[in-house]
C-alpha cells in the first residue's frame, strides 16, 4: 500500500472517528452543521467578531421577524455559498434563531423559502446589513440590554 492510500485511509479513519465524537454528545445535525459552517468566525454563542463578523444578538431578533431581515440571513455569503443543502441551512437557521438568539415567537426557516432567496448574492454584506439595521430602526426600537444579556451564553 502506497504512502498517498495510507494518509487517505488515515484521514477517513479520523474524520469518522470526529463524527462519532459528535454524534456521541449528542449535538443535533444543525448544531454540527453550525460548529462546521459558522462557529469558526461566529463562535458558539453567536458573538462574532464584531465589526467583521456580527454578533448574531445585536439584531438577530428584529432581523428574523423581518422579510428582509429573513432574505438576509439566508443570502449572507457564508450561508448562501455554504455546501449545505437548502434544507440543512433551513436547519441551521433555525438553530441560530431557536438556541443562539432564542428569537421570539420565531417563524421556522424552510426548505422552500432557502431556495427562494438563497440565489440572491450580495456584492457588499456591510452596506446591505447596515441599510437593514437603518431601515428597521426606523419602525422598531432596537433590543433591550436586558433582552440581550438573557440571551448570550455564558462564556462565549
Amino acid at each position: 500500500m502506497g504512502n498517498v492510500t495510507k494518509l487517505s485511509m488515515l484521514g477517513l479513519f479520523l474524520l469518522t472517528g470526529s463524527l462519532q465524537l459528535v454524534s456521541a454528545k449528542g449535538l443535533t445535525r444543525a448544531q454540527t452543521n453550525y460548529m462546521l459552517q459558522c462557529q469558526g468566525c461566529h463562535k458558539a454563542s453567536g458573538s462574532g467578531m464584531p465589526p467583521q463578523t456580527p454578533d448574531f444578538h445585536e439584531h438577530g431578533n428584529a432581523f428574523m421577524h423581518s422579510e428582509a431581515g429573513r432574505r438576509y440571513w439566508i443570502s449572507v455569503p457564508g450561508a448562501a455559498n455554504s455546501p449545505l443543502t437548502d434544507g440543512e441551512l433551513a436547519d441551521v437557521l433555525n438553530y441560530i434563531a431557536n438556541d443562539i438568539v432564542k428569537v421570539d415567537n420565531h417563524t421556522a426557516f424552510t426548505a422552500e423559502e432557502v431556495r427562494a432567496h438563497r440565489g440572491e448574492k450580495m456584492t457588499n454584506v456591510y452596506e446591505v446589513r447596515q441599510n437593514l439595521v437603518d431601515s428597521l430602526a426606523a419602525t422598531q426600537a432596537p433590543l433591550s440590554s436586558t433582552v440581550r444579556e438573557k440571551h448570550e451564553s455564558p462564556g462565549g
